[in-house]
């Protein structure tokens, strides 16, 4: 008996170990939207921020029947909300104006373009509005945009859904012991379990987290949908100016927001960088130099460029409160207040 459990035991160790050492020293260590999807330790408190100044702005409301006391509002994608480890720009934004902002809650299911067309059509917006979309996305929901729709055809092809999803974090929602397979798979590069996060190292110190200081972490994302096709570029450029024009008939000081890829940020400062270009700043800044197109690369990789840490977290997809406060400043100095 007292050898078969051994024997036991040691067949379970090749299982077990890697499980505890998951269960010890890998989880209590993920922060970060990046360590959470890949399974990566970052050190403990790294990316932690004061969410005081958060509950302390008092100027900005998530309350849908507001619009007519907003003088501002935000339609946008992640990086205009605040977490627990997040402080967004438009937070800093508030500090920086007296003015009531609406920040529409994100919808997952919504282009932010055609949620800016339906709800011209069917409320009465603030003055000013900002369009926040992420650098990845930009191209795919512009070349498919179409101006003509009336609200009852975005809401038919599905552009447009009313009620907001409830947040969910999967990765955090799982077992511990799926969550440790799902880390062993991606550790041994098994098929189909390639990590979602890319790493890559940096000529410089960009980030202030120990051990990772010259550490690049970004999501696949940034560079999957990398699109350098010029007619393309086009189409989204003219659907954009259809949008403006849309928009100044209506009364609207419509801005559209840029948020950076982290990719796209730091490309510059990789050594040996293996994947293509994202150039799509630079040639929307040429080709389309609208006064109302905000390109907050044009921020952040001056800063990069000058050696400021942490514009982005290290574990994260998001701008810390360096980036998003800098970023903040670029939008104050663009909109017509």
């Amino acid at each position: 008996m007292r050898s078969f459990v051994i024997k036991i035991i040691l067949y379970s160790l090749p299982v077990l170990l890697p499980f505890l050492w998951y269960v010890v020293g890998v989880y209590p260590n993920i922060t970060g939207d990046l360590g959470i999807l890949g399974h990566i330790r970052f050190p403990y408190g790294y990316s932690k921020i004061d969410t005081t100044l958060h509950a302390a702005v008092t100027n900005v409301t998530y309350d849908y029947t507001s619009y007519n006391d907003s003088s501002v509002l935000i339609i946008g994608d992640s990086f205009s909300f605040n977490t627990a480890t997040v402080t967004s720009y438009t937070t800093f934004l508030a500090q920086m104006t007296d003015r009531q902002i609406l920040n529409l809650s994100r919808n997952w299911n919504t282009n932010t373009f055609y949620r800016f067309l339906y709800l011209s059509q069917t409320v009465q917006l603030p003055p000013v509005v900002i369009i926040e979309v992420v650098e990845r996305a930009f191209l795919r929901r512009l070349t498919g945009f179409d101006i003509r729709l009336s609200a009852q055809q975005i809401l038919q092809r599905k552009q447009v859904t009313l009620t907001p999803p409830a947040a969910s974090t999967p990765s955090r929602d799982k077992s511990m012991l799926s969550k440790a397979q799902e880390w062993s798979k991606r550790k041994l590069k098994l098929d189909g379990y390639d990590n979602p996060v890319y790493h890559l190292p940096l000529s410089r110190d960009l980030f202030s987290c120990r051990g990772k200081r010259d550490d690049l972490y970004f999501y696949r994302d940034d560079i999957k949908y990398i699109n350098s096709d010029s007619l393309v570029l086009q189409q989204a450029i003219d659907n954009l100016d259809a949008l403006f024009d849309y928009a100044s008939r209506l009364g609207i000081d419509l801005y559209v927001l840029v948020a950076a890829d982290k990719y796209d940020v730091y490309q510059d400062f990789i050594i040996d960088n293996p994947y293509p270009p994202q150039d799509l700043c630079v040639r929307l800044a040429e080709q389309y130099p609208h006064p109302h197109l905000i390109l907050s690369k044009d921020t952040l990789y001056r800063m990069a460029s000058e050696g400021v840490q942490d514009i982005f977290w290290g574990n994260n997809t998001h701008w810390s409160p360096i980036g998003a406060e800098a970023v903040a400043a670029q939008v104050m100095r663009r909109v017509s207040w």
